[in-house]
């Protein structure tokens, strides 16, 4: 049916826009997704912040432990150094010995427990920052990738639309308006090509009469299956 031809003509370029159209939403998509980027951002955040906070706690501990140290040092030189004259003033200063000993013990534990942590985190802390340029490295990749092909897909866009518009005018107002309402219902494809004895959409036989029609009628012939628009090839 030559009539048809216009049609097939028309949905090839419709065809070839939407598959353009459905990728360049995929590539906005991709290009406006930074998911793995902003957890592997808000993650190592997360490490380097409890990390740096680990290492001002852990030398807060040393500077007290020092400063601890002079206290003990200054209490043995009282004890030691014939300064003490009572027995009150001996039992005050032992009293102030016991208390820095259990000071320091604590104190140590604490830093033993800081030093450790520090340790993981700092483990931790390197395994983030690598895996953040890893990620932040394959981003800028993709991203120049994805812009390039958005690019030259813009530019098959730009050229083929004329095209398409220009296969539309070649069709009569009547074909355009059953063409567009069956490319609406059909997912896209109003026009099917017979193939040896079947529609090439739907793959179901297509009776003999149908395809004498599609033929030489003057008049569409639609699939008795899917109901697109059948042409001969």
């Amino acid at each position: 049916m030559a009539t048809a031809f216009p049609l097939l003509k028309l949905q090839q370029f419709d065809s070839k826009l939407d598959k353009v159209a459905q990728r360049l939403t995929v590539i906005d998509t991709a290009l406006d997704d930074k998911s793995q980027l902003t957890k592997a951002t808000n993650l190592h955040d997360a490490i380097s912040t409890k990390f740096d906070s680990l290492i001002r706690e852990r030398k807060k501990l040393e500077r007290d432990l020092q400063d601890l140290s002079g206290k003990m040092e200054s209490a043995d030189k009282k004890v030691y150094g014939g300064i003490i004259s009572s027995q009150k003033e001996l039992r005050a200063v032992e009293e102030e010995i016991l208390n820095i000993k259990n000071l320091t013990d604590s104190k140590e534990n604490q830093l033993l427990e800081t030093m450790l942590e520090c340790d993981r985190y700092q483990d931790g802390h390197k395994t983030s920052r690598q895996e953040l340029k890893r990620i932040q490295t394959e981003t800028e990749k993709n991203t120049e990738r994805f812009e390039q092909e958005r690019d030259d897909l813009r530019t098959f866009m730009s050229t083929n639309i004329p095209i398409r518009d220009k296969a539309r005018q070649e069709c009569n107002l009547t074909d355009l308006t059953i063409y567009d309402r069956l490319r609406k219902r059909k997912k896209g494809v109003a026009v099917s090509v017979i193939e040896s004895d079947l529609c090439s959409i739907c793959r179901v036989k297509v009776p003999n009469r149908n395809i004498e029609d599609a033929k030489h009628s003057d008049q569409y012939v639609h699939c008795n299956s899917c109901g697109r628009i059948l042409c001969i090839d």
